[in-house]
């Protein structure tokens, strides 16, 4: 029992688990898919589980190489992130975001949100990467990768469930209570975006020597 608990898998998804934080996309997901048909939203919360999912199994197979191919630090998507989910954020709370009437190929369908910004910044941003990043130096054993895998797949249902469960909330809130959630929703999402800059910027500065 306690070598299960202890496994690789249960400490990744554990690990995991409070940076990706699902809840907590759930006001943006809200705001961006209000109004939309219920096969609009549940596509999106489909495709966005499974980018979830891509992004942590690239982070954790290969993210210390792409990041070295390119020369890119961490603190760099910590920044990066942090400024894509502040733009978001302002959105959400000046009352400015709203839900998507058309693509840009004008063919009358909502554009895509999936994989921006929902599973790229907010949920798997640069925290979930630079975790998954570290748990890779944690051990070279295939087993443990493959249980590190078992942990993200559930991690990914658990994101997908928590969307689904956006549509309930939006009919119960209605479009008063979504906005006055989306405004202070957005409030907070602004700060943990200043949090993902200031930290990148803390980092970049000590990779930099001052």
């Amino acid at each position: 029992m306690n070598e299960w608990l202890t496994g690789f898998g249960v400490t990744t998804f554990l690990s995991v688990l409070p940076v990706l934080n699902p809840p907590e996309a759930i006001p943006v997901f809200v705001a961006l898919t209000n109004g939309q048909p219920r096969d609009y939203r549940l596509r999106m919360a489909k495709e966005t589980a499974i980018y979830v999912l891509a992004i942590m199994l690239v982070s954790l197979l290969a993210g210390r190489a792409v990041l070295a191919f390119f020369g890119v630090a961490v603190g760099h998507l910590q920044v990066a992130g942090g400024l894509i989910v502040a733009k978001t954020a302002w959105e959400m709370s000046t009352g400015s975001v709203r839900a998507p009437q058309s693509d840009a190929n004008g063919d009358g369908a909502p554009p895509d949100i999936a994989f921006s910004p929902m599973a790229l910044p907010v949920l798997s941003g640069p925290g979930v990467i630079a975790l998954l990043i570290a748990t890779a130096t944690r051990s070279d054993r295939p087993l443990d990768y493959v249980e590190a895998i078992g942990g993200l797949i559930l991690l990914a249902i658990v994101t997908y469930v928590s969307l689904l469960v956006s549509g309930p909330v939006s009919k119960r809130l209605g479009n008063k209570g979504i906005d006055a959630m989306t405004r202070v929703m957005g409030f907070i999402v602004l700060a943990i975006a200043v949090s993902f800059v200031a930290s990148g910027t803390a980092a970049l500065v000590r990779l930099l020597g001052f």
